[in-house]
């Protein structure tokens, strides 16, 4: 079973006055909820489109994978698309995440399938 974890994204830069209110250090999380589920956690009043930005990175790392781009401490930048206010934002692996009831059922019944003396 592969490796998950919970993700944590925090605004790093703002080249100027953010339309949508970001703040530099400002903070939401997104954690694995059952299965193959995700939560995110602390977006009141984040910007949709920033949110939006992040999501490819945090999708890959939640479930795992690295991007090309992280640095030595595994963040991986990204930016809101408004040209103006130039939002980056890092998203980074907090924590692995424990692996659910659904996961471990999921992962015995493909054992199960590929051991032959099983059939």
């Amino acid at each position: 079973m592969g490796k998950k974890f919970d993700v944590k994204i925090t605004v790093e830069s703002i080249a100027e006055p953010c339309n949508s209110g970001m703040q530099v250090g400002d903070t939401c999380y997104c954690e694995r909820k059952g299965g193959y589920g995700l939560r995110m956690r602390g977006t009141d009043g984040w910007c949709p489109e920033l949110l939006n930005s992040v999501m490819p990175a945090l999708s890959a790392m939640a479930f795992g994978g690295s991007l090309p781009w992280e640095d030595a401490d595994g963040k991986a930048l990204s930016a809101c698309p408004d040209p103006h206010c130039r939002v980056v934002a890092s998203v980074q692996k907090i924590g692995e995440s424990e692996p659910t009831n659904k996961d471990l059922e999921r992962e015995a019944a493909k054992l199960v399938k590929e051991d032959p003396e099983q059939s």
